[in-house]
């Protein structure tokens, strides 16, 4: 966003420098992963596969919902952390963006009760869920967890929605609704205009591709063998080792 009003030399390295300096990100920052990056498949269109997870902030509960094409936030705030007050958000959701083919979400209560089951049945779409203690494998929401951080997360997410991502030029407002959003920041008015981008998959596979290859490159792969049903295994379940097989 600083490159479309401003220019000095060494401008990436510097902006990185104050972000690597920042006390609040090196808190946060992630742990060594343990296997090689497995990407998603890029759907065709906007919202048609979703991410959803539940944040805290400010002692609120938040459920945050994460389009995989365009990578276009919603946030809710939640009266009571529950499956009844999840579902009735993504009601409203997807009543404004139409119901997904898929959603991904994580093992939390809210989304495993026989409510949340009725929901998805009643909605006519596809849910998984992520793997347990990886959260990796649901990363569209995982890289929202910057909202956490922040004074205010709705301003927050109005700048995440107007940044560009990597490799496609494109902001999550350009690919979800084909325009740029206005923000206190300066922005050029042909920007806030609607527009249509036909490359936007390809530059998405691009993008993926990198980030597969940058991820990978700094972790020693340790991919697991494939399970076979009815194998047995060892499951790591709230930090202990318990036997198991595969479904």
């Amino acid at each position: 966003m600083v490159r479309e009003v401003m220019f000095w030399s060494s401008m990436g390295n510097h902006i990185e420098d104050v972000i690597f300096k920042s006390s609040i990100c090196a808190t946060h920052q992630r742990q060594n992963p343990r296997e090689s990056l497995i990407s998603q498949k890029i759907p065709d269109r906007p919202w048609s596969k979703i991410a959803m997870d539940l944040f805290e902030f400010d002692g609120h509960q938040y459920l945050i919902s994460v389009d995989f094409y365009s990578k276009w936030p919603e946030i809710a705030k939640l009266d009571q952390p529950n499956s009844g007050c999840v579902i009735r958000h993504l009601k409203s959701q997807l009543s404004k963006y139409g119901i997904p083919d898929e959603a991904i979400s994580d093992h939390g209560p809210q989304f495993a009760s026989a409510e949340f089951r009725k929901f998805v049945h009643d909605y006519e779409f596809r849910h998984v869920t992520s793997s347990p203690h990886y959260p990796q494998s649901n990363g569209q929401v995982e890289q929202m967890v910057l909202l956490e951080k922040a004074k205010d997360p709705y301003m927050a997410i109005l700048d995440y929605r107007n940044t560009p991502l990597e490799e496609l030029g494109l902001s999550p407002a350009q690919l979800f609704l084909a325009r740029r959003l206005r923000t206190k920041l300066p922005v050029s008015a042909t920007l806030l205009k609607l527009q249509n981008a036909e490359f936007v998959k390809e530059s998405l596979k691009t993008r993926q591709a990198r980030q597969k290859r940058n991820f990978d490159k700094h972790f020693p792969k340790s991919d697991l063998k494939p399970l076979i049903p009815g194998e047995k295994i060892m499951v790591r379940h709230n930090y202990q080792w318990i036997h198991g097989f595969v479904a």
